[in-house]
This record gives C-alpha cells, structure tokens and sequence, in this order.
C-alpha cells in the first residue's frame, strides 16, 4: 500500500501490486504467440509473405521475472537493460497499458496481444530501419515484429495493477529472448509455400508452459 499527499484533497488512495500469473494465462500468452506465428508460417496473414523458419516459442521463467521486476515500476516505457542473468542473450520487450474507472476491471491478456499483432496492417515485409524506431515514423510495428521474429524462441511476462482513486490500470509486460528487431534485418525468411508448422529449435518442446504448467 502506497499513499500521497494532495495539496487539494488532503490524502489520495494508491495502491500497487504485482499480479501473478496463472497457468491458464501462461499458456494463453505461449498458444497465443505460436497460434500467431503458425499463421505466419502457413502464409494466413493477409498481405505478409509466408515465413518458412518460424521457430516454436516456449516459456522462460528468467524472462518472465525480469518482466515482473519491470511492471512492479508501474512506467509505461521500456526498459533499457536488454540482458539477463544467465546471458545467454539479449532481450526484447512488449508492453501493453489498459485502463479503467470500472473497480471491476481485468485485463483481458489476449486483447493485449491482438492489439499488439494487429500492428502488421501498418508493416510492410523488408528488413528494420531505424525510422520504424526512432519516433519518425507515424506508425507502430516493433510490436507485431518482435512477435513474429522467427528466431525468438522464448517468452516471459509479468502483469502489475496499480490503483489510483477512481482509476485502476495494468501494465503487461512481456520480454523475448533471443531479441527481435534487429536492424538490417527481416522478422523472418519468407518462402512462396510457407510450412507446415512451427519448427522446435531448442531441442525438446514438450513442456512449452514452463515447469510449474
């Protein structure tokens, strides 16, 4: 519990908490993600080239507590440290914020990621440039990207809530390794016959959610 001193109305309420996942979020962020990326794979989003490399992606704790670390802050921006404990590589993020005068409010985890790869309407299939990134560009992608970044293969999110009077918000976090985003580069190979499925490159896939899932 956190409080503030309003100079106009004496004590303001704050509160503050980190939200644990469930394994039915964990797996709806990981069958999100791959439903995604088996449309990709097999050509089935309009005006994108069908990715002939998309890797499966699992469930990383490591990266999962980095991103509750960062949404405990309760700041809508990025972080800036891209490593990790391990090092076994550097990392990207996706932040969804929702907000709501209903004390009733969830977060709706799905609609975060729709909203997030609904960005390939504004993506045009070529290597990332800096303006995609630096602000002058009208229009965001680096969501939508990052998701469907074929060499990406692990995932770990973390959901704050914070409380404010009337206004309650959440901020997901999600964090990728191997980092997507690359300049120079495409998000994946794209191929005239697209693939079957998504392809396991870290060797065993069979516990997709992690070990607690």
């Amino acid at each position: 519990m956190k409080h503030a001193l309003s100079e106009a109305n004496g004590y303001e309420w704050h509160d503050s908490c980190v939200i644990s996942l469930s394994c039915n979020q964990i797996r709806g962020i990981v069958d999100g993600h791959n439903f995604r990326r088996q449309q990709l794979a097999q050509g089935a989003v309009p005006g994108h080239p069908a990715a002939s490399d998309m890797k499966y992606m699992v469930w990383d704790e490591e990266l999962a507590a980095k991103a509750r670390k960062w949404a405990s802050n309760n700041i809508f921006e990025h972080n800036p440290d891209k490593t990790i404990g391990s090092g076994r590589f550097k990392t990207g993020e996706n932040l969804y914020y929702f907000g709501s005068s209903n004390p009733d409010a969830k977060l709706n985890i799905e609609q975060g990621l729709s909203a997030w790869f609904d960005e390939y309407k504004d993506y045009s299939y070529g290597p990332m440039t800096r303006s995609l990134f630096d602000g002058s560009s009208q229009v965001q992608i680096g969501h939508y990207t990052q998701m469907a970044w074929a060499d990406t293969t692990y995932v770990g999110c973390g959901l704050s809530q914070y409380s404010e009077n009337s206004m309650k918000t959440f901020l997901l976090v999600c964090n990728y390794g191997p980092s997507g985003n690359i300049l120079g580069q495409v998000p994946y190979t794209a191929s005239e016959e697209g693939s079957e499925g998504l392809v396991c490159s870290i060797g065993d896939c069979s516990m997709p959610y992690g070990d607690n899932c």
